[in-house]
């Protein structure tokens, strides 16, 4: 299916097609949405967490002087009320006598952060740290505010330094996963596929339980064909969510993707069940189906398909292939006639026409269109191993030969199998590429 196929539908799938769309371009308003909040994260991540804490373990690893302890709790509790004036009456009556109070300082950090006076934040921030590099709070304290600074990398590292110290500590966990998802769908969108698994993979570490990251780890995966990976990552997922339809569909491509044919054909027709009138759980399940040879069924789940949804391309093309197969040329032809009506590089119907050119013995137009296919897509080894054949029925016994190992390196690599990973992974992208070649 291609993204405008997808768009256009009512069925659901396209949130599968489109998932690493939205991994790499979601939640962009977060930072947004975060600075426009009257109070800083700061203050309600820390402030609320220590005035809420009901034993000096919450507050420092050493023990505190009664009165101090009360100007501290007194300061918190000034800071949940948004009175900063009082909080840091408190607090500097703190440190009147005791300068290198590190609970006070870390306290009157977080006043300044809500002053909007940074600079000196992160000053008083990293001076708690250099008193008491093992108090986890100044870690989170520095960690938050280099994220309102927009400086990630900082607030990553501190952040994790935090949990180090103290593992488990959400304060800290909760803003690490989500920097490290901002960093990851960055990462995506620009290609780097290792640096966005490398982020989610951190990120897993401090939330091991979060179905929204492991599902995004599992997409991540099947990118990068690391099929196991992602079969583990939406299993976790569907074992908390056994009726994610986006987590079957894609364990379903993770299976293929190890070969489990039969598998993934069950668990495209369990996605099918779930969102019986969206085309593309048809169209995926046909797919499967033709490779099980199971002709009758892939014809039925295609047209399906193509009754749910009749302006699209790929659906068309596997219709022509199985027109193809079983003599029918001519209806094969129309088939591939519709969808390069719509898309004219999609390589299959190229690859198609091609095919039924050479059945019909015109090797000329068949070396044209496959040569337009092999531009499309050189990655099909049915092209080069058809225009092969053609190239030898045209005389041109070097350029058939250098074609025929090309389809065998290529079968040895079992890219076909990958490509239809690739398009029941990401629909929208292989549309985009029929769309940047007209």
């Amino acid at each position: 299916m291609t993204p405008s196929d997808n768009h256009k539908g009512d069925g659901t799938l396209e949130e599968v097609g489109r998932a690493e769309f939205q991994f790499a371009h979601g939640e962009q308003s977060v930072r947004a949405a975060r600075n426009a909040q009257d109070e800083p994260r700061i203050l309600l991540v820390l402030a609320c967490g220590i005035v809420l804490a009901g034993n000096l373990g919450a507050w420092a690893q050493a023990p505190a002087a009664s009165e101090n302890l009360a100007h501290l709790r007194s300061a918190a509790q000034f800071l949940v009320q948004g009175d900063l004036k009082h909080a840091e009456d408190d607090v500097q009556l703190i440190l009147a006598h005791a300068p290198e109070d590190y609970r006070a300082l870390n306290l009157l950090g977080i006043i300044r952060a809500q002053q909007r006076r940074s600079e000196e934040a992160e000053a008083l921030f990293e001076k708690v740290i250099r008193i008491k590099p093992q108090y986890a709070g100044a870690h989170v304290s520095l960690g938050l505010l280099n994220s309102e600074m927009g400086h990630a990398d900082k607030a990553i590292a501190e952040l994790e330094s935090a949990l180090k110290i103290e593992p488990g500590r959400e304060d800290a966990a909760k803003p690490l996963v989500q920097l490290l998802r901002e960093q990851a769908r960055a990462a995506f969108k620009e290609k780097d596929l290792e640096k966005s698994l490398s982020c989610l993979m951190r990120a897993k570490k401090a939330a091991p339980h979060d179905p929204e990251l492991e599902y995004e780890f599992g997409i991540v995966a099947l990118r990068m064909s690391l099929y196991e990976d992602a079969r583990v990552a939406f299993e976790q997922v569907l074992t908390s969510r056994p009726a994610d339809a986006n987590s079957i569909y894609a364990l379903g491509r993770a299976q293929m993707g190890l070969g489990k044919i039969s598998a993934t054909r069950e668990l495209f027709e369990r996605y099918v069940q779930l969102r019986p009138e969206d085309p593309s759980g048809h169209f995926g399940l046909g797919l499967v189906l033709r490779m099980l040879e199971m002709t009758e069924e892939a014809r039925t789940q295609f047209e399906r398909s193509i009754e749910l949804q009749p302006d699209q391309t790929e659906a068309y093309v596997q219709l022509g292939f199985l027109d193809l197969d079983g003599g029918e040329l001519d209806q094969s032809a129309n088939r591939f006639q519709s969808a390069l009506e719509r898309a004219p590089q999609n390589a299959g119907a190229l690859l198609g026409i091609g095919r039924i050119r050479f059945q019909r013995k015109d090797y000329s137009k068949a070396a044209d269109f496959l040569l337009a296919a092999l531009a499309a897509d050189s990655s099909i080894r049915e092209v080069h191993y058809y225009l092969g054949l053609t190239y030898a029925r045209l005389g041109k016994t070097r350029e058939s030969a250098e074609q025929m190992e090309i389809a065998g390196k290529l079968e040895r690599e079992d890219l076909d199998r990958h490509r239809i990973i690739l398009k029941l992974l990401d629909p929208a992208e292989a549309q985009a590429i029929e769309k940047a070649n007209p």
